[in-house]
């Protein structure tokens, strides 16, 4: 009885090592998770980025969407039991709506970049 006693101890003293000994590997792995956040951080606020990026970002983005009304406007509607609108008048509604979001795209981007809403900065 005495030897499966200390069996016992000696168990329960390797279970709470192994515990202990993950809890430290824990926060081990959340401390370099930090630092990286913080590093990454750190390497975006130094990075520069040009409005010219944001207006090619802008023009993509609205190519596409282009694409997306004008099958929305075109060819939706007889799917669902609409009549379709013209292929000219979509194409103008299209046009009018990509230029106007265009620019509010535009300025909206360039808005929420110059802003630091959100952004969480590292503790020194």
């Amino acid at each position: 009885m005495v030897n499966m006693s200390n069996n016992a101890k000696i168990s329960n003293v390797l279970h709470k090592y192994a515990k202990i000994h993950f809890l430290v590997q824990l926060n081990n792995f959340v401390a370099v998770k930090k630092m990286i956040i913080i590093a990454e951080t750190e390497k975006m606020s130094k990075l520069k980025i040009s409005r010219r990026r944001h207006l090619i970002k802008a023009i993509s983005w609205n190519t596409l969407a282009m694409i997306t009304t004008y099958i929305v406007l075109t060819e939706l509607p007889p799917l669902i039991g609409y009549e379709p609108i013209s292929k000219e008048g979509a194409g103008f509604l299209v046009a009018l709506d990509r230029v106007v979001k265009l620019v509010f795209y535009y300025i909206h981007e360039r808005t929420w970049f110059a802003s630091n809403w959100g952004v969480i900065k590292p503790k020194n």
